[in-house]
């Protein structure tokens, strides 16, 4: 047998196979790693989204629901604070099926403002097809407190025999003998759109002095 070269009996100059752990990320790995990474955010970015809407929601339905509290509790505060005032002849609440006017001890912004004369009235315009409700008092005139669509406005007065009317005061309302002023109507109900409000009266008129009183 031939001897061979000494330098071809050496270890081949060839690299030695690489070591895997010095070698990057292969391709099907990367666009694993993008698939993943993909699906996370996705997920991750429709609840941001999902969440965002529910709060927009949430704040639609406050606002809606405010628009519609507000103007109730407005109304409430006024009416449910009315008194009687004057004698017989004077008609301390009266109104119709369109609105009424009357003596409250609170204003519509929820102070005592002493007694002082208010209005309720609803109002059509024809050229817009809504209804507004408007307030009227000393100190501000024709407030447009609440607006909707349509024509349905109306407003109607529990007489003290339990019988609701479209007037106040009906045309026969009897009179307790010891009444020196017209009673106010225990409530008034208001038909705001597809909206019912009803008010329950409780009659803040003062109380007269009595002769000690005016004596001192």
């Amino acid at each position: 047998m031939a001897d061979w070269p000494s330098h071809l009996m050496q270890s081949p100059a060839y690299p030695s196979a690489p070591n895997r752990r010095n070698v990057g990320f292969t391709l099907i790995e990367m666009l694993a790693a993008l698939v993943i990474s993909g699906l996370v955010l996705g997920i991750i970015g429709s609840g941001v989204i999902q969440a965002l809407r529910l709060g927009e929601l949430g704040e639609r339905v406050a606002s809606n629901a405010n628009a519609a509290t507000l103007p109730q509790n407005w109304f409430r505060e006024t009416v449910s604070m009315s008194a009687t005032v004057g004698r017989l002849a004077e008609r301390s609440l009266s109104g119709d099926a369109q609105g009424f006017t009357g003596f409250s001890v609170r204003g519509i912004d929820g102070r005592h403002t002493g007694l002082q004369a208010y209005s309720w009235k609803a109002r059509f315009d024809p050229s817009r097809g809504t209804t507004a409700l408007l307030y009227t008092s000393a100190d501000a005139a024709d407030v447009r407190v609440h607006e909707w669509e349509g024509s349905v406005a109306r407003f109607r007065y529990l007489s003290r025999d339990h019988r609701w009317h479209d007037q106040w005061p009906p045309a026969r309302l009897a009179v307790p003998a010891d009444f020196k002023v017209l009673p106010l109507p225990l409530a008034v109900a208001a038909t705001i759109g597809e909206h019912e409000w009803l008010v329950a009266l409780a009659d803040q008129t003062p109380a007269l002095p009595t002769l000690k009183e005016l004596l001192r």
